[in-house]
């Protein structure tokens, strides 16, 4: 998902067996195998910009911007957060409870992503302190924190 590309907001499920669900589960990051192969197409397009070339990996989140607070050159703060291998792994799995709503093969579910909750919780980021994250170090913490980002918003039929 691009903010900056509405179409990649929208996920489409195929081939999902009629039935009732109670939960959603996917995974924030890139499995072993697909890191392993080298560049791919489509969504792993190092195109998108979300392939470390010098690490031969993917990045799975990357949020940049400007915060008066940072103390890096010109207030940036960066993370891009990625690692597949411990103890450095980075791929989070989220599992969100449908709320007995139970998902039906035509429906839509909308999820809510609250982008605050990277800074927030389970580990407040403070700009001051940690402006940049680009290799290991410290990426857990940022991954603890996104995989909590995510919430039903809605769910009913199209």
């Amino acid at each position: 998902m691009n903010e900056e590309e509405p179409q990649s907001k929208k996920l489409v499920l195929e081939n999902v067996p009629a039935g009732e669900y109670s939960t959603l589960e996917f995974i924030i990051g890139v499995d072993s195998l697909h890191n392993c192969s080298g560049a791919q197409s489509g969504a792993l397009d190092p195109m998108n910009g979300m392939f470390w070339a010098w690490n031969s990996g993917y990045i799975f989140l990357k949020l940049e911007g400007f915060a008066p607070s940072s103390n890096s050159p010109g207030h940036i703060f960066e993370y891009h957060i990625g690692g597949y291998k411990q103890p450095n792994n980075c791929v989070r799995k989220v599992k969100l409870n449908l709320n007995g709503s139970n998902l039906l093969k035509e429906q839509t579910i909308s999820l809510k992503v609250d982008i605050l909750e990277i800074l927030k919780e389970p580990t407040p980021i403070d700009f001051i302190k940690l402006s940049s994250v680009t290799d290991f170090r410290n990426a857990n913490t940022v991954a603890d924190n996104y995989k909590d980002m995510f919430r039903i918003s809605e769910a009913h039929e199209d």
